[in-house]
């Protein structure tokens, strides 16, 4: 996982906030009653350094809900893009612990949950970003190490607020492996948190009969797509590949 990145250097003498004089805190303008508040800089400071902990993916450090492509032949994605925003603004969501970005790739899936991620984290939300691939390798690492232990791998999985799970069904697990991970995301519904997860295999409930591709089911098993069921809104993403614009 990424470490966080070292907060900016002051110039002593250089008053950075003009609002508190760095103190933190600012009065309330034209208030009687000299109501004190925490300054804007404080918040601003947090979300950095909650961005810079989330282990975001270099190549989508500028992702963000306001530079999410929906229009032209995209417009299919509007509706996934007005349900995210909806989603922050009433965060935390009550009875809705996350969502399942599903479609095919280079749809946006990844770009539109880091989106969410970084909005939550500007109100002071901690969020962190996960591959499943990754995931699974490491638990796999662990397993063979002598004395090693899946919980020092999920710790911190099983406590952040908000969880990123992409591109989940990438690799076939093992029957352990799964059961890990169905423990992880059953662990973070029982405790009341979102979990934000991307695929490109669908459940086979919304899958035409006779359809050759591989549903999801087939990629993480029933057990685990009952329990996204239970604990997340499915958001269809279906679009053309935003990659192909810039194959040669």
């Amino acid at each position: 996982m990424a470490t966080a990145s070292p907060a900016p250097l002051r110039i002593r003498g250089v008053i950075e906030c003009e609002l508190c004089n760095d103190t933190g805190f600012r009065q309330l303008a034209n208030d009687a009653d000299r109501v004190v508040v925490r300054c804007e800089c404080v918040h601003r400071e947090r979300a950095r350094h909650l961005v810079d902990a989330a282990n975001i993916p270099h190549r989508y450090r500028a992702a963000t809900l306001q530079n999410f492509d929906h229009s032209g032949p995209r417009a299919g994605l509007a509706f996934a893009h007005l349900w995210a925003r909806r989603f922050v603004e009433s965060y935390p969501v009550e009875g809705e612990r996350g969502a399942l970005l599903v479609g095919s790739c280079g749809t946006g899936k990844t770009h539109l949950a880091i989106g969410i991620v970084k909005e939550l984290m500007a109100k002071g939300v901690a969020g962190c970003f996960c591959d499943y691939s990754w995931l699974l390798q490491e638990l796999l690492q662990e397993i063979r190490r002598e004395g090693g232990s899946e919980m020092e791998i999920l710790r911190p999985l099983l406590e952040v607020a908000v969880l990123i799970l992409d591109d989940i069904g990438a690799m076939r697990p093992s029957a352990w492996v799964l059961d890990t991970v169905t423990m992880l995301l059953n662990e973070r519904y029982s405790r009341g948190l979102t979990t934000l997860l991307t695929a490109n295999y669908r459940d086979k409930l919304a899958t035409s009969q006779g359809n050759p591709e591989l549903t999801l089911q087939e990629r993480v098993g029933e057990r685990v797509v009952s329990r996204l069921r239970e604990m997340c809104r499915f958001v269809p993403m279906d679009g053309p590949d935003y990659r192909m614009n810039f194959a040669a």
